[in-house]
């Protein structure tokens, strides 16, 4: 069927065969999922947790490593302390200095009682 202008009415043909079987259009799928990037799954309270004591575990941050170089330094300081004090009391006789002030007001010896009354 043609018009008057030696047209055609309808369009004959159809796709166009690709030697590969479409592989132009495979590739620039797959070019544009390239490009696209995949959501990540959330993460859950536990996998984070789990994941972070990995780390930490790996690295020396745990609470017994950590508990342990607490000892560590205060073992250090105090050896420093007594290697060098940064400071000295002063050497004192507990006797003559000490126990005056612990006695005062004290008599060192009990008078009266039934002793002293049966003449003892």
């Amino acid at each position: 069927m043609n018009t008057k202008d030696n047209r055609q009415l309808n369009a004959k043909g159809g796709r166009i065969g690709y030697a590969a079987g479409g592989g132009i259009m495979k590739i620039i799928n797959k070019l544009k999922k390239l490009g696209k990037t995949k959501k990540k799954k959330l993460e859950t309270v536990k996998d984070f947790v789990d994941r972070r004591e990995f780390l930490k575990k790996s690295v020396g941050n745990s609470e017994k490593n950590k508990n342990k170089r607490m000892m560590d330094d205060i073992k250090r300081a105090v050896e420093d302390v007594r290697k060098n004090p940064e400071f000295k009391f002063k050497e004192i006789d507990i006797e003559k200095e000490i126990e005056p002030i612990l006695n005062k007001g004290r008599k060192l010896h009990a008078t009266g009682g039934i002793a002293s009354m049966l003449g003892e």
